[in-house]
């Protein structure tokens, strides 16, 4: 899907959405349609684009994964 939505109706994005292979029922097409402002919001204030393979290295810790190890008392 292209960034700049030409058209900001419910029906150009559902017809963008089908056009682009997804299927999804109306109820959902309609809440990721009622989403937009909010993620373009959000999209607007990251500080640079990021990839799709960038790790939020702030969150993910590859030696921390697994099972949390108990503490003894």
């Amino acid at each position: 899907m292209t960034d700049t939505p030409i058209d900001n109706s419910f029906a150009t994005f559902a017809a963008r959405l089908r056009a682009e292979g997804f299927t999804v029922s109306d109820a959902a097409a309609q809440e990721m349609w009622m989403a937009l402002p909010g993620l373009e919001a959000m999209r607007h204030r990251a500080r640079r684009v990021y990839g799709s393979a960038d790790e939020p290295a702030h969150v993910f810790h590859p030696a921390r994964q697994g099972e949390p190890t108990e503490r003894s008392s």
